[in-house]
């Protein structure tokens, strides 16, 4: 795909702008230290930046796992054209106040926290402090890879106990961050990791029909002793966004490493997906129980994936149907989710049913991959390697 992919799916430069206004207001909303996390009754939740994520008894807080989403944010919204000619400037300034998280052991979040942040700023401004602190979460995350079974342990301290089985299809994108590691210096180790991830992820969190566990429990033999659910509606149903993160964290595969059998998996998990719900409307918040909520953020997440292999794989894009998938996605957010809420860029986004938390409103990753998906889907995104 080239930069003359157009269509009423793609925004106006009068949209761009509104896009710009938003995510600027949700960012300079927080102040200095707090940072916009979801959104409930068109108004935005803030969080702390620095905040981390926790065991709470028997229950896991993630912390503030979102705030690096607003820096890709105003990066992509400046590469769209937006006329705000301070996006850029922020956007270095809030990555760079990530810093603080730099060696959170916590978390595979990190890469959430840092790749579109830090590694989006040293790929697209070649800043050496940005890079350094990239380079450092990226070796945060491998550290959580677990001898024997190979999965990047998803909860909690490295080696705790209870938290060392933990594996989540979310840490299928985080991957990107081991990826730019791996294209920044070369050194083999970074896709190693990455490959034997999405290979356990793949043996675990993957049913036949092409749907997905949201969380599984794996022994240090590498199988797993239990599979279910933290955010999807029930343990044996399909979270949508959970679905979307492994159809773009296997596109993502297949693009860097060519593999035939990534592009497979993504093609299985994508038409599962498509065939679940009717892509032409909202995508709903799970893919098997009918609860009458929607989210957004797990088509505009299909939709970076399918842009990206747009971009960078021919052949993996015919086998996907990217383009006319792509297509019908983008026309359902605009049609149906753009500026449909007081605050943020699409609508009717779900952070969490189970916990009751924003259910009906716009999230960072959200308005993240949508914007990511347009900027590839017009051409000027400098997302893939050199």
């Amino acid at each position: 795909m080239d930069s003359q992919f157009t269509g009423e799916f793609l925004p106006t430069p009068e949209e761009i702008e509104e896009m710009g206004r938003r995510v600027t207001g949700a960012v300079l909303g927080g102040g200095a230290d707090r940072a916009a996390h979801y959104a409930e009754h068109g108004r935005w939740v803030y969080r702390p930046i620095d905040e981390a994520s926790r065991w709470v008894g028997t229950d896991y807080d993630h912390g503030n796992w979102t705030t690096g989403f607003w820096a890709g944010a105003m990066l992509h919204l400046a590469q769209l054209g937006c006329a705000d000619d301070g996006l850029v400037e922020r956007a270095r300034t809030l990555s760079a106040k990530l810093d603080c998280r730099v060696d959170d052991h916590g978390t595979h979040d990190i890469g959430f926290i840092f790749w579109p942040s830090a590694a989006l700023v040293a790929r697209l401004f070649g800043d050496p402090a940005a890079a350094s602190s990239a380079l450092r979460a990226a070796e945060v995350l491998a550290e959580r890879r677990v001898p024997g079974s190979g999965h990047l342990q998803a909860f909690g301290a490295i080696g705790e106990d209870r938290s060392r089985p933990t594996s989540t299809i979310d840490t299928m994108m985080n991957l990107p961050l081991l990826w730019w590691a791996y294209h920044q210096t070369g050194a083999p180790v970074w896709a190693e990791t990455a490959r034997a991830h999405a290979d356990r992820t793949a043996r675990s969190l993957l049913r036949p029909d092409g749907s997905t566990y949201h969380l599984a429990r794996i022994g240090d033999d590498g199988e797993p002793f239990w599979q279910g659910t933290f955010q999807g509606a029930a343990d044996d149903s399909c979270w949508a966004r959970g679905q979307a993160w492994g159809i773009a964290g296997y596109l993502t595969m297949a693009c860097e490493t060519g593999s035939a059998e990534y592009g497979r998996i993504a093609a299985r998990l994508l038409d599962y997906y498509c065939g679940s719900h009717d892509i032409d409307a909202l995508t709903p918040y799970d893919l098997v129980v009918d609860t009458g909520i929607q989210d957004s953020s797990a088509a505009a997440i299909v939709c970076y994936g399918l842009a990206l292999t747009l971009r960078r794989d021919a052949d993996l894009a015919r086998l996907v149907g990217a383009e006319d998938r792509l297509a019908r996605m983008l026309r359902a957010l605009r049609r149906d989710a753009l500026f449909q809420d007081e605050v943020g860029v699409l609508a009717h986004a779900c952070y969490s049913a189970p916990h009751r938390l924003g259910t009906d409103g716009p999230l960072p990753y959200g308005d993240y991959y949508y914007l990511a998906a347009l900027a590839l889907a017009r051409g000027v995104a400098d997302l893939v390697p050199e």
